[in-house]
């Protein structure tokens, strides 16, 4: 979707929902708040959060939601915690792919718990792709991963932090050493317009490099997805991102991300 094409939906009518300018496209649920790494790119080496569960009647309202409003889209199962922590995950991803038919599954792990055994158990519950992210572990790490057949090689991604892909984010000015942002970047945000981020909490936040959720949208405890989606000020707050005025939160002012400017699907 091009630049017009965004700055028309952006000025649609205030009658027409959210939900309906801007259908939720993909849908990051932490299950776990922990992590076992405080790597220095992230706020975990700076910050600690408390040990804390999604409970499982939320996350399967939050399915039953998803289905009515017919999501389709990539969902995650992340924040900044480590997925694997969670002994529940693998129900969960069977759970998800029972709900929500044509459902795209990527999970992100730094992969310091991850078996051959647990690699194939995820991917028999429904994994699509596994993004295993090697930040600062040797070679030897997951070293089984050259010794999968075929069928199993197609849904697992390996990624060391040499990679010239990466985009390393400041996560929303909290991390200065990674990149300070002087004055507001001038460039288009899509992500408030796109992906649904839900902590452990049932907290919706601003977007994913929000850490602290210091932009919180509302609590699924007491809302619906489309309470919050559609909410006044996300709306209000969408609108601004995607024409490029950053100024409208704290963290969007010193954020340097500038990798969500369109409305596609990323994995």
């Amino acid at each position: 979707m091009g630049a017009d094409e965004i700055e028309l939906l952006a000025g649609m009518r205030d009658d027409v929902p959210d939900t309906v300018r801007f259908p939720i496209r993909m849908v990051e649920i932490e299950t776990r708040t922990r992590c076992n790494r405080a790597c220095s790119y992230c706020p975990n080496s700076t910050h600690q959060r408390p040990d804390v569960e999604l409970p499982e009647p939320l996350y399967r309202s939050i399915l039953a939601q998803l289905r009515e409003l017919r999501f389709e889209g990539r969902m995650s199962f992340h924040f900044y915690n480590e997925p694997l922590l969670d002994q529940r995950l693998e129900g969960f991803i069977r759970i998800a792919r029972e709900q929500l038919e044509r459902l795209r599954i990527v999970l992100y792990s730094n992969g310091d718990y991850l078996t051959r055994q647990r690699f194939e158990a995820l991917v028999d519950a429904g994994v699509d792709v596994l993004w295993v992210t090697n930040h600062g572990r040797s070679e030897r790490h997951c070293s089984w991963r050259h010794d999968l057949p075929e069928r199993l090689q197609q849904h697992l991604r390996y990624q060391t932090n040499r990679n010239p892909e990466i985009f390393w984010t400041n996560r929303g000015g909290l991390l200065p050493h990674v990149v300070t942002i002087r004055q507001p970047l001038s460039v288009r945000c899509t992500a408030l317009a796109t992906t649904l981020v839900v902590t452990a909490e049932g907290a919706v936040v601003l977007c994913y490099e929000d850490y602290e959720g210091r932009v919180s949208l509302g609590s699924l405890h007491s809302q619906s997805i489309a309470e919050v989606w559609n909410s006044p000020r996300a709306m209000a707050i969408r609108r601004r991102l995607i024409v490029g005025d950053r100024t409208c939160t704290l963290p969007c002012r010193g954020c340097n991300n500038i990798e969500m400017q369109t409305l596609e699907v990323i994995d």
